[in-house]
């Protein structure tokens, strides 16, 4: 009788609570979360440090924890993908961040971080550190239902003038495979000319990361950094923009329609099956589509 009666009154509760109209938690709007990761396997583990996630992905943003190799804080540390349970996968980077002038351990006397937006619909933080005499900005966007990080840098020299700069954004997996910008995957640097196109991925079966590097001019570390050689005059400024592209599956054509999109670049459906010599259809299929006898993208499909 004990038991009927509490089954009642948690289903009465919940009537209640719809009739009300109170939300039911869900990570289909976006949130932003304080303190150490919840990302499986993270890095951020400081109650200072701030993960933000939707029903995509999640990424944690060392504030307060130490990145690896001296890399500033304020940049991030924890990027996971929404394996098909809902729950978080593993972190699957060792750090992303924007790097000037090639400078990973760049000195820098403080960080400021400002919670900008913090909605279901969108999350927005700006971090702000110092570069010598150069101030730089940078917000991370996530919007609910995106699998795009999108981050905006904005560096002013409040120095003299600094002249063959190299700054970009960065994206070091810490597992899986490498996809680097194509025609220069066995480049461990490059000046680039004329790039078919301007992202490097980490991958591997069950997930993919890409970085959208519109802006680069040149590669280090196999594409793993992607740069613009640029200048900065006193009192100048320059913006640079990109993104973070998280997916639960190895299969890249998402990343070649994001560029695509992007860029507005005419495009076509073709379809096919895959089989073997026999003629039997192959379950899992692995396509490879090759560009100017470079590899353009890999996938299912």
């Amino acid at each position: 009788m004990l038991k009927l009666f509490y089954t009642s009154l948690l289903v009465s509760s919940l009537l209640l609570a719809i009739g009300l109209g109170v939300a039911v938690p869900s990570y289909a709007a976006v949130s932003i979360i304080h303190g150490k990761t919840i990302i499986p396997a993270g890095n951020a583990t400081s109650d200072k440090d701030l993960t933000i996630r939707n029903d995509k992905l999640a990424f944690s943003l060392a504030v307060g924890s130490a990145p690896p190799w001296g890399v500033a804080r304020g940049c991030i540390v924890d990027i996971a993908n929404v394996k098909a349970d809902g729950s978080l996968s593993n972190d699957r980077v060792a750090f992303a961040d924007f790097i000037p002038n090639n400078w990973s351990s760049w000195p820098t006397t403080y960080q400021t971080v400002d919670i900008v937006k913090d909605s279901k619909d969108e999350a927005i933080v700006k971090i702000t550190r110092d570069f010598g005499k150069v101030i730089i900005s940078t917000t991370y966007s996530l919007t609910s239902g995106s699998e795009r990080i999108h981050v905006k840098t904005t560096m002013i020299n409040e120095g003299e003038a600094l002249v063959d700069m190299l700054s970009g954004y960065t994206l070091w997996p810490d597992a899986g495979y490498k996809f680097a910008v194509p025609i220069y995957s066995d480049k461990e640097e490059a000046v680039l000319n004329h790039p078919i196109s301007d992202r490097f991925v980490g991958y591997d079966a069950d997930w993919a990361i890409a970085l959208h590097a519109p802006d680069m001019t040149e590669i280090k570390s196999k594409s793993r950094d992607l740069y613009t050689q640029h200048s900065l005059k006193k009192s100048e400024s320059i913006t640079f923009e990109g993104d973070y592209q998280v997916l639960a599956s190895g299969d890249l054509s998402p990343v070649i329609r994001a560029e695509i999109e992007r860029k507005k670049l005419p495009s076509g459906t073709l379809t096919g099956s895959v089989k073997t010599q026999q003629g039997k259809s192959v379950t899992e299929p692995a396509v490879v589509v090759l560009k100017k006898r470079s590899t353009l993208h890999l996938g299912d499909r």
